[in-house]
């Protein structure tokens, strides 16, 4: 099973009201970079975040915390 974590830009999702519904789309139909993952291949989504937004020079060490944090998630419980 393949985790899942989605970046998207802060500042393009407050211009234009961006949901993730396209990236969301995108991993259920395995379309543009979802591509990779075989038909049969069960994908986990564990988190969307948004970066830190741009210009700023904390911007890299920031999206990579949040990277991280999603890399590192592990479920504890069970729904």
């Amino acid at each position: 099973m393949a985790r899942i974590g989605i970046v998207n830009c802060s500042n393009s999702t407050q211009e234009m009201s961006c949901a993730s519904v396209v990236c969301l789309a995108d991993m259920r139909k395995r379309r543009d970079f979802f591509e990779k993952y075989s038909p049969g291949e069960q994908l986990d989504l564990v988190g969307i975040i948004s970066c830190a937004g741009c210009p700023t020079l904390a911007a890299p060490e920031k999206i990579l915390r949040k990277v991280r944090a999603i890399a590192e998630f592990r479920q504890q419980f069970s729904f």
